[in-house]
């Protein structure tokens, strides 16, 4: 009798497996929950940015009882509040301080500005006015400061 030779299975051949099958689908799930988890997360922090802001600048805690100004000669402190915009009962965290120093500095008679926060309930202005120490005459009449500097035209309202 004549032995017929055994046939074994070729493993090394590669057998046809639909794609989707052949996917390691874990591995892709736990990337996926991942980089949602990791968008929740932003989200909710950011959520929880907004919603803080809004809490500390509608407070009543923060609330400007106090506006001090100083360091004004011939501007009024009323003035200086209209102008700067920064009056009592309004929150202190929810004033620009660099837009109200920018419009103070709009004006001719002021030559700096400092406004500070004082924490919890006040807003400090410190105001260092020009002092003229000349007139100029070029057709109009200007004023002119210690350093030598023009910072504004003269009306007959400023030297009666």
């Amino acid at each position: 009798m004549a032995k017929t030779k055994r046939v074994r299975k070729n493993r090394y051949k590669k057998k046809d497996v639909p794609f989707f099958k052949r996917i390691k689908w874990r591995p892709l799930a736990i990337m996926l929950g991942r980089f949602i988890g990791a968008i929740l997360f932003v989200v909710g922090l950011s959520l929880v940015f907004i919603f803080g802001h809004d809490m500390l600048v509608q407070c009543d805690y923060l609330k400007a009882k106090k506006v001090r100004v100083s360091g004004n000669i011939r501007l009024s402190a009323e003035r200086i509040k209209k102008i700067s915009g920064i009056f009592e009962g309004k929150n202190i965290l929810a004033v620009n301080l660099e837009l109200a120093r920018e419009k103070l500095l709009s004006i001719g008679w002021i030559k700096n500005v400092d406004i500070g926060r004082d924490f919890p309930d006040g807003i400090s202005i410190h105001v260092v006015e020009n002092h003229p120490v000349a007139i100029a005459d070029f057709g109009q009449y200007f004023l002119i400061n210690r350093q030598g500097r023009v910072f504004m035209e003269a009306t007959p309202s400023d030297f009666p």
